[in-house]
């Protein structure tokens, strides 16, 4: 999933950035809430992932898992999805060959 800039996110029509969100919580498993007085923009802008965050990884799949990530949340990851999850999780399923290492 390539962020989008606010510009970007913008333009796109309303059931485009749902979908965006949508990718948004299936990479960071965040819980977003849509409701309230906030935009979809500034909502989308609040929950991107932070590049230089070093304690989260992103991961791709091999075969569809479900564990506790580092924050104790129950976490499914399905084949070939790619996600961002806590370092720990995230080398301990690499040493079990769940997944591999992967680009957001």
């Amino acid at each position: 999933m390539e962020p989008l800039t606010k510009a970007e996110f913008e333009a796109l029509p309303e059931d485009k950035q749902l979908e965006k969100l949508q990718e948004l919580v299936d990479l960071t498993g965040a819980e977003i809430d849509t409701g309230g007085d906030k935009s979809l923009v500034d909502i989308y802008l609040a929950h991107l992932p932070d590049p230089k965050d070093k304690k989260r990884m992103a991961v791709r799949a091999l075969q569809s898992v479900r564990f506790l990530d580092d924050d104790k949340k129950r976490r499914t990851l399905l084949k070939d999805s790619v996600a961002l999850v806590g370092v720990n999780v995230a080398e301990q399923l690499k040493a079990e060959g769940l997944v591999t290492g992967a680009k957001v």
